[in-house]
Order: structure tokens, then sequence, then C-alpha cells
């Protein structure tokens, strides 16, 4: 591949995880999740032309780098959210279980 295609799907993939974290925010995971397969086919592309590994595109694979460890963090925090909420959900269902075996 040239340069300038490897450039551009260089570009789509950074908007590909911009908007995962804009989607993540918002909690949409399931758009993340499509957003995902989508990464991973534009990654099939960008893989075997090593664009990533050259000197040439360093920028953009710190850029890179710093999006998808901002989704990550956003996933990782909604993540510990959904656990509390279960476990306060499970909390509930036992109540309703003893209160429930009282009558």
């Amino acid at each position: 591949m040239s340069d300038e295609t490897d450039k551009r799907l260089l570009d789509e993939m950074k908007g590909l995880l911009t908007e995962q974290i804009m989607l993540a925010r918002q909690d949409r995971l399931g758009d993340v999740e499509m957003g995902c397969r989508k990464l991973g086919a534009l990654l099939e592309k960008i893989a075997p032309a090593g664009a990533l590994g050259r000197a040439r595109f360093a920028a953009e694979r710190e850029r890179l780098t710093g999006l998808y460890s901002e989704l990550c963090l956003i996933l990782a925090s909604r993540k510990a959210a959904l656990g509390e909420e279960l476990a306060v959900v499970r909390r509930g269902k036992r109540i309703i279980e003893i209160y429930g075996s009282c009558m």
C-alpha cells in the first residue's frame, strides 16, 4: 500500500476510535461493540502493510494509542458501575426472597 492509503486508513481508524469514545460516554455499548467490528475489519487492512510500525506514522500511532487507552478507561469505568448496580439488584432480590419466605 502507498503511504497515502495507509494515512487514510489510519485516519479512518482514528475516526472510529473517536466515535466509540463518544458512544461509550453515552452508554451506547451495543453501538460501541458494532464499532469494534468495523475497527477489526479495518485493522485487517492495516496490519499487513505494517503502517503502525513505520517511523513515518509514529505521531499517528501515539494518537491512536491515546484514543485506545481513553476508550479502555471509559469502558472499565462503565464495567465497575454496572458491577455496583448488579450488586444492588442482587441485594434487592435477596430481600424480596426473604420477605416472600416469611409470608
